[in-house]
């Protein structure tokens, strides 16, 4: 599947990785079928590896910025909403493993499902191919809610507010 070998490439690992396999993987199919393990566990590691390598990220990228616009601007970058957008746009939603009853039910396209599944795959890649490859998948990731999230993004509200009222 290309989805599956674009988003294995993303993540620095091969196709046939237990941890690609597991980060895939929905709670819902793990219910259905015994020795099937869920993303959850991944995903507890990889919102940490994701919030430590995104504040690099945007560390390095704003050198100006202070300490209360970066947070911001990573809250934005690393929400929910912002990873299933990226796990949409690598058409994460197609190689997602759910269960039976749940595939019908809209949850390989919801947006916690999806949110999950970037935050596992973020620490498969950890995991299995190191910081750097993390480093790496969790800059694209970045890069590209930064990209959706344009000249605005590093303005602080009251600015953006006064500069609309204006």
């Amino acid at each position: 599947d290309d989805a599956l070998g674009r988003i294995a490439a993303l993540a620095s690992l091969p196709l046939d990785s237990p941890a690609l396999e597991q980060a895939l993987t929905h709670p819902s199919l793990a219910n259905e079928r015994r020795g099937v393990v869920h993303n959850q566990r991944l995903e507890f590691l990889g919102d940490a590896v994701l919030g430590f390598c995104a504040s690099e990220e945007l560390y390095g990228a704003f050198p100006d910025a202070d300490e209360g616009v970066l947070t911001r601007l990573r809250s934005q970058l690393v929400n929910a909403d912002a990873l299933a957008t990226w796990g949409r746009h690598v058409d994460l939603p197609g190689v997602l493993r759910v269960g039976r009853g749940a595939g019908g039910n809209g949850l390989r396209d919801s947006t916690n499902a999806l949110a999950d599944a970037v935050e596992a795959l973020i620490a498969a890649s950890y995991l299995e191919a190191g910081l750097d490859a993390a480093r790496r998948l969790s800059a694209v990731i970045v890069r590209f809610g930064l990209t959706l999230a344009g000249p605005h993004a590093l303005r602080d509200a009251k600015s953006q507010l006064q500069e609309r009222l204006q």
